[in-house]
């Protein structure tokens, strides 16, 4: 399950800004599609201009339209689990704001749980560090009905600690694009000037 919002911080629809000639979200969706992942869920903000259809080019296989995203990250999750079909066995949450999530990691995070059995949740961390993909098996998902907030399943995590399982990724974190600064960050690691100009330009539009 994908949830895509908004970042108030941003003030405009970050998910549109240019990534490897595509945008921030067709990104992470052309990873999932790439992925060993039987399907996906999208939850997206259905007040950013656009998004929806940015989104519907991709041929998603299910999309859900958020009209609460100010509320905080534990309605996208509701919404989203809402649509789980009965026979589905785990869920992968991943962010619409990690453009640098790839369907490698995607991949070694569900080969893990297809490894191990009986395992609640597995997470994958980078040099030790915690991050997504998050896979949860079906058992948890009447606790994730149950979050509030904008703290996502962190509550569950923390329950779950010593019975998870962790998929180490050898690589450094996949960054989160909160703002523009974060933006510009990760298009001068990858030396996109272009992208670097655009967003100037987004941001003087704020």
């Amino acid at each position: 399950m994908l949830a895509a919002g908004n970042s108030k911080r941003m003030g405009s629809p970050k998910l549109l800004l240019p990534y490897k000639n595509e945008s921030l979200i067709s990104q992470v969706i052309q990873q999932v599609k790439h992925s060993n992942l039987d399907n996906f869920i999208i939850v997206i903000n259905a007040k950013v201009d656009g998004l929806l259809q940015e989104v519907q080019n991709h041929g998603v296989d299910h999309i859900v339209l958020h009209e609460e995203s100010q509320l905080g990250m534990a309605i996208s999750i509701k919404k989203g689990l809402a649509q789980i079909p009965d026979h589905v066995d785990g869920i992968m949450f991943l962010l619409g704001d990690q453009p640098g999530m790839t369907s490698g990691e995607i991949n070694r995070v569900l080969a893990g749980y297809k490894e191990q059995k009986h395992v609640p949740i597995l997470q994958a961390t980078y040099f030790g560090k915690p991050g997504h993909p998050v896979l949860f098996d079906r058992t948890i998902m009447p606790l994730l009905y149950e979050i509030e907030g904008d703290i996502g399943a962190k509550n569950i995590l923390k329950q779950y600690k010593e019975k998870m399982k962790y998929i180490e990724m050898e690589k450094e974190p996949i960054p989160d694009i909160d703002t523009i600064e974060d933006y510009r960050s990760v298009m001068e690691k990858e030396g996109s000037h272009e992208s670097i100009n655009r967003s100037a330009r987004y941001k003087s539009r704020r």
